[in-house]
């Protein structure tokens, strides 16, 4: 879905697959860790181990709300977070961020028993 709403900008053509997604990989970049692997022209192995491009979902820079809105009415699919090296200290407080990303945001709330 990143990649649809990504590249399909106009909200009719991403409303006209929207019914072909049947789940959501979500994840998140930092925007000054990825601009500088960028400057460097590090390879995809280097930006992700030593850059730490990825990070925490609402960590970083991707419009997580407009991801979401761009989903059909009653999506039922899977949700698969993933943070390729955590950008926090350890992992487990990097799960522990990506949790209460899911706990925050409005529309996982119902579904991970935050409301």
């Amino acid at each position: 879905m990143g990649r649809c709403c990504r590249s399909i900008r106009s909200p009719r053509r991403r409303a006209t697959y929207a019914d072909r997604v049947l789940n959501v990989h979500l994840k998140d970049v930092d925007a000054s860790a990825a601009a500088g692997a960028r400057q460097r022209d590090e390879d995809y192995m280097t930006a992700t181990g030593r850059s730490k491009v990825w990070i925490e979902p609402g960590r970083g820079v991707v419009d997580f709300d407009a991801v979401l809105t761009a989903l059909p009415d009653g999506f039922d699919g899977w949700f698969v977070i993933e943070v390729d090296v955590p950008n926090l200290p350890t992992p487990t407080e990097s799960s522990a961020a990506s949790l209460s990303f899911l706990r925050r945001h409005p529309y996982f709330a119902t579904a991970t028993g935050a409301v």
